[in-house]
């Protein structure tokens, strides 16, 4: 797990040190803070004792960055930034020798990024909570843009790759061979494990490193008689892992509520719900090993939802190229902040620039398959590399979110309807930014949202359930 901050311009040193102490405020594990810093700026990257700094500390550059460690980072940054864009995950901001500053985020968001504008310096971070001291105008740092001091913003211009005209056979087994590359190449030399569901994305990367891995442990967790839990052991039993389940209770979770939104830095209830569980699954691993795969992004990459299926052939196409881009204030914002908080490193080979360039060629048809007179099958085209890898049980499950499938369904829901009158929630659910709060649920992590962060811009915010809707660029101002 890492964690980036620093100043870029005038730098203000007692700014710059608050900032770093925030960033190391206590954390599962031990960790130490590598600092760069000079005239016009200070750059500090959080790291577990005893691992490599992420940083680049050369004459000609000063860089720090949240990602996988890179060999063409360094050739980049000097020769032309904009091939960063091939890199992911990754968060970088570094310092040229001729006083240039740059600042990137990846394609999809899968590393956070945050920051701040006063006068000649901008502030930035990985987490908010490291930023709200300094202003409350925190905004995300748009993925796939790059922002230089000299030029400006930069982002790729879009390429369309031609579809594949192949067979779905083909397309299955290249599929397959691709992410077995993804999981490959991001395999740790010591232990590790996978989140398992037993739903198609978490049991097809489970599946597929237990191929590479001996001894794989796996963990899932839910509520007593869940249907994550049953699924998960059918499917660990199947890959032969050493699977541990944690059981927790509602009140389990109630507990946790305050700590969670805090962490997570959001109030949005779909994805409250989801983090409460995934938090306790980070923090359960963790007990075990330090590094951990998860098969987030399926469902937005081979048409996992089922409303989709409801969509005409042209809305289908335009909605599946937006969904990817959708994820990094929500379900990766859920997945970084778990395991942040508990100190591993999670793995999302769905979301590997190879894969999601194979992903995008593949046909419409393939992903949402129909057989005339018959139910459209979501993920057809996965479910179909699998085959010979996961039991028939398990490529033939539907979709479940995850806050359904570990048993949480509404009753969080149900406990803010009989704590929170209708006159509170009347008078309460309009926010600053001219939105409204959808339910007493969301009024209910709202509430604990705002004792931490008071009034900060909600821009950063990310709401599931827009569907089609894009996210509003702020630029910095030069």
């Amino acid at each position: 797990m890492v964690r980036i901050a620093g100043v870029l311009g005038k730098r203000n040193k007692n700014v710059a040190q608050s900032m770093f102490k925030a960033l190391a405020r206590p954390r599962r594990g031990a960790y130490r803070v590598h600092l760069l810093e000079g005239s016009n700026y200070s750059l500090g990257v959080l790291g577990l004792r005893g691992t490599q700094a992420h940083a680049l500390n050369v004459d000609s550059i000063k860089s720090i960055w949240d990602g996988l460690h890179e060999p063409a980072l360094e050739s980049c940054i000097n020769k032309n930034s904009e091939n960063l864009i091939q890199f992911s995950p990754l968060a970088l901001a570094a310092v040229k020798s001729s006083g240039e500053f740059i600042l990137f985020r990846d394609m999809l968001g899968i590393t956070p990024l945050y920051y701040v504008r006063e006068a000649n310096e901008i502030f930035f971070a990985s987490e908010v909570k490291t930023l709200i001291g300094i202003s409350p105008e925190v905004k995300e740092f748009p993925p796939g843009y790059l922002y230089s001091s000299a030029k400006g913003w930069w982002t790729p211009p879009k390429k369309f790759h031609p579809v594949l005209n192949i067979k779905s056979a083909d397309i299955a087994e290249k599929l397959r061979h691709i992410i077995e590359e993804a999981i490959v190449s991001r395999k740790p030399s010591g232990k590790c494990g996978a989140w398992l569901s037993g739903g198609l994305d978490s049991s097809a990367i489970a599946g597929l490193l237990s191929r590479h891995v001996k001894n794989l442990h796996t963990f899932s967790i839910g509520l007593p008689n869940s249907p994550d839990l049953f699924f998960a052991h059918r499917a660990a039993k199947y890959l032969n892992t050493i699977h541990h389940e944690r059981i927790v209770t509602f009140k389990d979770l109630l507990a946790i509520l305050p700590e969670v939104i805090c962490r997570l830095e959001s109030f949005d209830a779909p994805l409250v719900r989801s983090t409460l569980t995934n938090y306790l699954l980070a923090h359960f691993s963790a007990e075990y090993v330090k590094e951990v795969f998860s098969g987030e992004g399926g469902d937005e990459l081979f048409a996992g939802y089922s409303y989709l299926k409801q969509l005409s052939r042209n809305a289908l196409a335009v909605e599946i190229g937006f969904l990817p881009f959708k994820l990094h204030n929500t379900a990766l914002q859920r997945i970084d902040r778990s395991a942040a908080s508990a100190g591993i490193t999670v793995h999302l080979p769905f979301l590997d620039f190879n894969v999601f360039q194979y992903a995008t060629r593949i046909p419409l048809k393939f992903k949402l398959y129909r057989k005339q007179g018959e139910t459209a099958v979501e993920k057809w085209i996965l479910r179909k590399a699998l085959k010979g890898i996961l039991p028939e049980e398990i490529l033939s499950r539907p979709k479940a979110k995850f806050w359904e499938g570990t048993g949480l369904g509404n009753l969080f829901l149900q406990y803010a309807e009989k704590i929170i009158v209708d006159k509170e929630f009347a008078k309460e659910r309009n926010l600053p930014d001219n939105t409204k709060l959808r339910s007493k649920e969301e009024l209910l992590y709202y509430r604990i949202f705002r004792q931490r962060f008071g009034g900060v811009d909600l821009s950063f915010v990310g709401r599931t359930g827009d569907i089609g809707e894009t996210n509003t660029l702020i630029h910095i101002q030069n």
